[in-house]
């Protein structure tokens, strides 16, 4: 679909023009967002950027039986350049509490520049969030797709979507739309 072809399409330099399908897509939605729209979102941000607050946004889903997790940054339609992000204290939450992902074995993970990083951002340093250091956090950079297999019993996923200084210290434009899904998109 959208998102995966346009990684695809990244990972295998078959095209380096990000100004991606997918973001067609990821529009910035109404602050309360979708519900799920049948494509298995559960959620998305408007477009975070170095303008917003404490540049990041509050991640709150309700996970409604789902099996799987999908958890996708793209660029917020202005390219890629700068768009590191990190999904901060990311955690699955049920009755019988709750459990880091940072602790999770993913099932898949792919990011538009650098690595995917526990606890790290994209290039492999500390994270930091408007300056703030990160202890626990899944690093990335737009576009990414990082899938995790959806523990029994929880209800809930949590975290905090925000840009890395590694991005946001550079003299460009930092823009992310943060997504999650229960199907793959």
């Amino acid at each position: 679909d959208g998102i995966q072809k346009q990684l695809d399409e990244w990972h295998g330099r078959k095209s380096l023009s990000l100004a991606p399908a997918g973001v067609e897509r990821l529009k910035p939605e109404p602050a309360d967002g979708p519900k799920d729209s049948g494509d298995g979102k559960l959620f998305q941000s408007p477009v975070v950027t170095k303008q917003t607050k404490g540049h990041a946004v509050d991640i709150n889903v309700e996970l409604k039986g789902a099996k799987s997790l999908y958890l996708v940054v793209t660029d917020g339609g202005d390219g890629f350049g700068c768009d590191w992000a990190d999904w901060v204290n990311p955690r699955f939450v049920g009755p019988n509490g709750e459990t880091s992902l940072t602790e999770l074995k993913w099932k898949s993970a792919v990011s538009g520049f650098g690595s995917v990083n526990v606890n790290r951002n994209c290039g492999g340093q500390e994270a930091r969030v408007d300056g703030k250091l990160v202890e626990k956090c899944i690093g990335t950079h737009a576009n990414s797709l990082v899938e995790f297999e959806v523990p029994a019993g929880a209800t809930q996923f949590k975290a905090q979507g925000g840009l890395d200084n590694g991005g946001t210290n550079q003299p460009c434009g930092s823009s992310v739309v943060f997504a999650v899904y229960s199907k793959k998109p």
